[in-house]
């Protein structure tokens, strides 16, 4: 007690009630910091690799589709029963950002909706495996895929490439890079053992699965064992985490890292350098799902062709990769090197 007879003040009184409140809260911070320190260790390449073969599909259409043509895309269902002739048809334009605006778009849904007849109706970006699901099913009609899910689409959705965004001189290909910050001191692929490289989502063919074939046959490194890597989800965020020093390097697709830093707000091009650059393919392709009429497919396909592109908001844009129009594709040829890239993964050991 205190001299005037109140209780005497004391530190453990207060110190206690604290020190108990506040293990809860310490032993989360302990959890969470250990967390990150195990998301910083190498993942095994068995890992990453069982994945990716996984999800790489054999080059076969599956058994519900017919190809009469041998251009290796279908037909449609062998069954016409199993066809649909939506009142409405739903465009997407695909897995590019989840923000795409229906604004941008506009333009080209008008025209759709002129040369097919149909009402078009608009659908937010989604994920690979939404995207898949909702083709096969016939929920998306018109839409696009990347260039590494393509065959995949192909093969086990029914997607019909149609055409692809090609330059003024009619190329429609890119190449995948591997980009470092412009003060890095790694000047080849070579230079990346022991860093940690980003890459995108596993169905991407120049985000993930050519540059994971390009290091290990080229140079001779094997992911989780030469060299760390994080997995980010899209390009932008790849080139993102290379700015922000998240990442030594990152693989990306040179058109997006072109559209990226075009504007020069954000990201600008000369915070970057590139160390390697692969031989071309395919830009992702546009198109329909083979449940459609063949009638109805071939107006889509007029639609993409005779869209006035330069004219449109579409050409600012992609203006970063000079895209001037939708171009015909030759998935049979266009798509041989990128076929040959999932033949090589799912042969992996």
């Amino acid at each position: 007690m205190s001299a005037n007879g109140q209780p005497a003040f004391q530190v453990r009184n207060i110190v206690l009630p604290v020190l108990v409140l506040a293990l809860p809260v310490l032993a989360y911070c302990g959890w969470v910091y250990q967390q990150a320190k195990e998301q910083e260790k190498p993942v095994g390449e068995s890992s990453l690799t069982s994945y990716l073969k996984r999800i790489t599909a054999v080059d076969k259409l599956a058994d519900k589709f017919v190809d009469t043509n041998g251009d290796l895309v279908a037909d449609g269902p062998k069954n016409a029963a199993d066809r649909i002739d939506p009142s409405e048809l739903v465009f997407c334009p695909g897995t590019i950002s989840a923000e795409e605006s229906e604004a941008d778009w506009r333009e080209f849904m008008d025209h759709l909706a002129k040369v097919t007849g149909k009402k078009v109706t608009f659908a937010a970006g989604k994920s690979p495996e939404e995207m898949l699901d909702q083709v096969a099913g016939g929920k998306i009609h018109v839409t696009s895929f990347s260039t590494g899910t393509v065959p995949t689409a192909v093969n086990k959705a029914g997607f019909v490439p149609a055409v692809a965004l090609t330059g003024a001189d009619g190329s429609s290909n890119y190449a995948m890079e591997v980009i470092v910050a412009a003060k890095s001191t790694l000047k080849a692929p070579a230079d990346l053992k022991g860093k940690k490289l980003a890459i995108t989502t596993g169905s991407s063919h120049s985000g993930c699965k050519a540059p994971l074939i390009v290091l290990n046959d080229e140079f001779h490194l094997r992911p989780g064992d030469d060299y760390q890597y994080v997995v980010s989800g899209s390009h932008p965020a790849s080139i993102r985490m290379v700015a922000d020093g998240h990442a030594d390097a990152a693989a990306v697709a040179a058109d997006v890292f072109a559209d990226a830093t075009a504007e020069g707000q954000l990201l600008k091009a000369s915070q970057f350098r590139t160390v390697y650059k692969s031989k071309t393919f395919p830009k992702g392709a546009w198109g329909c799902t083979c449940l459609l009429p063949p009638e109805l497919v071939a107006k889509v396909r007029e639609a993409y062709v005779t869209f006035p592109f330069e004219s449109s908001k579409l050409a600012e844009k992609f203006r970063g990769s000079k895209a001037v129009k939708f171009a015909p594709v030759d998935y049979k040829k266009d798509w041989s090197f990128v076929r040959e890239i999932d033949a090589k993964v799912l042969a992996w050991k």
